[in-house]
């Protein structure tokens, strides 16, 4: 899991919505950040016949790739 988030935080900062402190997690705020990258993370990892379907697994595996 933890070289699925260091993709994620990348494409965060990269967007100016990384949360710093985990402490400031809410929902909202994670939410707000998803929003912000989803669509780019989504396109370049999350490719399949199925994408509302597919596992944080399978996103990891084409990360590898």
């Amino acid at each position: 899991m933890k070289p699925f988030m260091k993709i994620v935080e990348k494409y965060a900062r990269e967007k100016g919505v990384w949360i710093k402190n985990k402490l400031d997690w809410t929902p909202a705020l994670v939410t707000k950040m998803w929003d912000a990258i989803s669509d780019e993370f989504a396109a370049n990892f999350c490719k399949s016949k199925r994408p509302y379907e597919l596992a944080w697994t399978a996103c990891y595996d084409n990360m590898s790739k």
